[in-house]
């Protein structure tokens, strides 16, 4: 996708071939249909932050749990 930026009030706006992607993955995911939407698009996942960060200190944990008892205390800051 790429933005057209002039100097009118309509800027940034999409081509009309970018906008009817955007509308055919969007209703591939609304639909579930992440195969379709996969074949017109990059499809990523998101997730909290907080949730990464803890995937991330469990794969690093050393045996003593170090890193990872850091990355809970930070959740529990958080309120996560």
């Amino acid at each position: 996708m790429e933005l057209i930026v002039t100097d009118d009030e309509w800027s940034p706006y999409l081509s009309l071939q970018d906008t009817y992607k955007l509308d055919d993955v969007h209703e591939a995911l609304r639909r579930g249909d992440l195969e379709r939407a996969s074949k017109i698009a990059r499809v990523f996942t998101m997730q909290p932050i907080a949730i990464q960060l803890l995937k991330i200190a469990q794969q690093m944990a050393q045996p003593d749990g170090v890193i990872l008892s850091a990355i809970e205390a930070r959740k529990i800051q958080l309120k996560i």
